[in-house]
């Protein structure tokens, strides 16, 4: 209808003169492409930061995961004490579910995410078995938050290609 001759200066006209312009704007949008870096971003699976940041932590450090953080008072009158390695389970446990939410998404990133997760997963547990300093119950259960993350996101990927797959049908 935009290309009818005899519609200048109306209100049609400009409509179709928008139109037109958002059309010309979302069509640059889709060539746009995101930068390689934020997709290799978007690959790496979460749950790596907690094992890389552990490994610094026994490597670069004097800490143990019982080094005391902070303290917090309770209204029992009983005192808290959060411990390092309390928090690396507590970081790797939100982790753990925006990787879980990462998992329903389908596409060659998540594959990769996947695969590298499984990387982390065996790397995680040849420290566990083999280096004396990584074999305490803390990193025990982020190797097995590192076995959870693997499982759930092949489980859940493949749930959601197979709806997404029915529904194409």
């Amino acid at each position: 209808l935009c290309r009818m001759r005899g519609i200048k200066n109306t209100p049609w006209a400009a409509f179709c003169a928008i139109v037109k312009h958002c059309r010309s704007i979302g069509a640059a949008k889709i060539k746009q492409r995101p930068e390689r870096g934020f997709q290799m971003l978007g690959s790496l699976p979460l749950l790596a930061l907690v094992v890389i940041a552990y490994n610094a932590v026994v490597y670069l450090t004097g800490f143990t995961m019982d080094s005391a953080v902070f303290d917090v008072p309770l209204v029992s009158g009983a005192v808290w004490t959060v411990k390092l390695g309390d928090i690396f389970l507590s970081v790797g446990l939100v982790l753990l579910f925006l990787e879980l939410i990462n998992a329903t998404r389908t596409g060659s990133s998540t594959i990769i995410n996947h695969a590298l997760s499984m990387l982390v997963l065996l790397v995680a547990l040849v420290q566990f078995i083999v280096l004396p300093q990584f074999g305490t119950s803390v990193f025990f259960l982020i190797v097995v938050l590192n076995l959870l993350d693997v499982i759930a996101g092949f489980t859940v990927t493949i749930t959601a290609a197979r709806r997404d797959f029915s529904v194409a049908e």
